[in-house]
């Protein structure tokens, strides 16, 4: 159909008719934008770490398969954090995009180039003193249990894989404990000088705000170094 468009534009725009040109010349660029829309969708639903992870698991994603997330499979993930480790009541959350991942024991090991995003939770005491290595744009290297997202289909519920999927999410889980978590290598100088100035920018607020009001002290961060996990 793009083809036919353009084809039929290009004839148009040489014959002089202007309507029909730019009629022609509107339903390709539509044509064009859809088959950009169609093809982000797919690599966002489905990117090479998802297709991975299925192959692993053995269980190829069904559009109707509900419920909570189904099987998970350990593996040691290589990925590069997308921001700040958010801290949470119970441990942290980061968000990183995966470069590699390496399945099985140190014997049979396969490492598999498996790239997508994952969002994973650190629990535990010992989070609270590792959690400022964790900054956007370093190299993280840790075991950890992925599987999909909890899917659930009744009438008027959100489909939270799907909304994660546009927020190059495809798979979420867990890291056992803070200890497993290797910084491989940092940031390039200006990251590492930006997420230096966001530390420095919740230390304070914590300090001056923090005391009074946590809600206020959220708010503050969320509007300037634009940190929404205290909210």
């Amino acid at each position: 159909a793009l083809v036919v468009a353009l084809a039929t534009a290009w004839w148009l725009f040489w014959t002089r008719h202007v309507t029909g040109f730019v009629v022609a010349a509107a339903l390709s660029f539509a044509a064009g934008g859809w088959l950009l829309a169609a093809d982000a969708w797919e690599g966002a639903r489905r990117p090479a770490l998802r297709t991975a992870f299925e192959s692993i698991a053995g269980h190829p994603l069904n559009p109707t398969d509900a419920g909570g997330g189904g099987r998970e499979i350990q593996v040691e993930v290589l990925g590069t954090l997308r921001t700040d480790a958010t801290p949470r009541d119970w441990g942290a959350t980061l968000l990183l995009d995966v470069e590699s991942v390496r399945v099985g024991g140190p014997s049979g090991a396969e490492h598999l180039t498996a790239t997508g995003g994952v969002s994973l939770n650190v629990a535990g005491a010992l989070v609270e003193e590792r959690i400022d290595q964790w900054r956007a744009g370093r190299v993280l290297r840790f075991p950890a249990d992925l599987r999909r997202p909890s899917r659930y289909l009744n009438p008027g519920v959100p489909d939270g894989e799907r909304t994660l999927a546009l927020q190059g999410i495809t798979l979420v889980g867990s890291i056992k404990s803070a200890l497993l978590v290797d910084v491989v290598s940092n940031g390039g100088p200006l990251s590492e000088a930006a997420s230096s100035a966001r530390a420095h920018v919740r230390e304070v607020i914590a300090a001056t705000i923090g005391p009074w009001s946590p809600r206020s002290a959220a708010i503050v961060t969320a509007i300037l170094i634009g940190d929404r996990g205290g909210l």
